[in-house]
């Protein structure tokens, strides 16, 4: 299996595994709570690590100025977005 990931987007499989184990602590009949506490970890995870460092560089030849924002991906999506399907996911699987 080939997996994508930039900077820390190996954490998105990880923190899924991660909420999984601990919902199966809390409830060990219902693998939704698991998602759900996997979607929070992702979440947050990702809006602390995608948050924009705002380095600016200036470009010697141009005199342009670029900034560097530096994402943590996996499949070239920003970490934060898989905490949507876990969250739908985790919602049908405790209430179905």
């Amino acid at each position: 299996m080939i997996l994508i990931w930039t900077r820390f987007g190996f954490l998105v499989p990880l923190l899924t595994l991660i909420g999984i184990l601990i919902g199966l602590t809390i409830s060990p009949t219902n693998n939704g709570i698991g998602l759900l506490v996997a979607a929070v970890l992702i979440w947050f995870s990702g809006k602390k690590l995608n948050k924009p460092s705002g380095e600016v560089y200036i470009n010697e030849k141009t005199n342009e100025r670029v900034t560097i924002d530096r994402k943590s991906t996996f499949f070239f999506l920003p970490m934060q977005y898989y905490a949507i399907p876990a969250l739908l996911l985790g919602l049908l699987l405790v209430f179905h």
